[in-house]
This record gives structure tokens, C-alpha cells and sequence, in this order.
């Protein structure tokens, strides 16, 4: 009889871990800025992945955020799709979504 894989169940909020882009878009900062608080001890960097890439508890980024000051942010909306000429759909972007990707000020993505 084959064993059947469970995926684990969802961490808790507090558990999750957030990419330093996540967290940057969570305290409004730069992800460069993130990884300079983390060096410095601001923000402990919980653990990385195998290639070296840092992970932050989302609990460490709240309490951050909180202590900044800086408004919750609420969760993106449902990102819109649109057809291609092939059938498969591409999603679209906000600013802020591109602005974070790229690491710039989101006054730069509007220009």
C-alpha cells in the first residue's frame, strides 16, 4: 500500500517566514535597508534557504513595523488577469508590486 503524502499544515501567522521583499514591502523600506537592520541586529534573520537567500519571522517584521510606526498594510487585492493571443493568461502589476520587485521608491515606478 503506497504512503500518502499530507503537506504540513499552514504555520501560524507569527510562524511564517517572509522573503526580505515581503518585508520590505511590510516596513516600507528598501530591501537593502532590511538586510542592514538584520546585520545589525534590528531584525533577527530567522534562517535562509539553501542558496543563502534570507527568511524573516512575519511576528519579528510586525513587531518592527509596529515599533516604526508605519500603517499596517493590508493584503493586496486579487491581481487581475489578462488573455493572450495563446489562451494563457498574464497578470498584471500595481506599481507598488513593481516597485518592490525592483527594489526602487514607487515615486520612481509612476514616472
Amino acid at each position: 500500500m503506497p504512503i500518502k503524502w499530507h503537506p504540513d499544515p499552514e504555520p501560524a501567522n507569527d510562524e511564517r517566514l517572509l522573503s526580505p521583499i515581503q518585508a520590505a514591502a511590510i516596513l516600507g523600506v528598501r530591501m537593502s535597508t532590511v538586510a542592514v537592520w538584520a546585520d545589525r541586529g534590528r531584525i533577527p534573520c530567522d534562517s535562509q534557504t539553501p542558496g543563502g537567500h534570507r527568511r524573516y519571522r512575519a511576528a519579528d517584521v510586525e513587531r518592527l513595523r509596529v515599533e516604526l510606526g508605519r500603517p499596517e498594510v493590508p493584503p493586496p487585492p486579487r491581481t487581475p488577469h489578462l488573455p493572450t493571443r495563446n489562451g494563457r493568461q498574464r497578470e498584471l502589476l500595481s506599481a507598488g508590486q513593481v516597485a518592490a520587485v525592483v527594489d526602487v521608491d514607487i515615486r520612481t515606478v509612476r514616472r
